[in-house]
């Protein structure tokens, strides 16, 4: 197990790389986010836009909570680290999104400093148009008290 990983971090930024070289922001210019890697083998992240609006009315409207389940990513689950491959692979058991549930999310990882960087494999994405993209995460490790 990669010791270096165990901890807290908060996400610094959040971008999907098209094919064509185009840099696509789905959760905003100021994304919020913190991801947990325990020792005992268990991850959860979170992430979600910085400039989510409250809800206009109680129930809310479909269009707003439509908005506001585009702008939030969470899931959590078992992981493994393979060294040598570098990757970082959670079999997801909950998630905002429902397909990801029961399946394997791989995410190449890269340890710079106090910055944990994590790339998707090339994958399509639904919202977006079935366009491929490889997604960056960057991570900024939260030293304790």
């Amino acid at each position: 197990m990669n010791r270096q990983l165990i901890g807290t971090w908060e996400l610094i930024s959040f971008e999907l790389h098209t094919t064509g070289g185009d840099e696509l922001s789905p959760l905003g210019d100021s994304p919020i986010g913190i991801v947990i890697i325990d020792k005992s083998g268990y991850m959860s992240a979170q992430l979600s836009r910085g400039d989510r609006a409250p809800f206009s009315s109680d129930p809310p409207p479909p269009e707003e909570i439509q908005t506001a389940f585009m702008g939030f990513i969470a899931y959590f689950g078992k992981y493994r680290i393979d060294e040598k491959k570098q990757t970082f692979t959670t079999r997801v058991q909950g998630s905002s999104n429902p397909d990801w549930i029961g399946e394997d999310q791989i995410r190449y990882y890269e340890v710079q400093d106090n910055r944990l960087i994590l790339k998707t494999m090339p994958m399509k994405i639904k919202g977006l148009g079935n366009i491929e993209v490889v997604g960056t995460v960057i991570w900024k490790k939260i030293e304790p008290v």
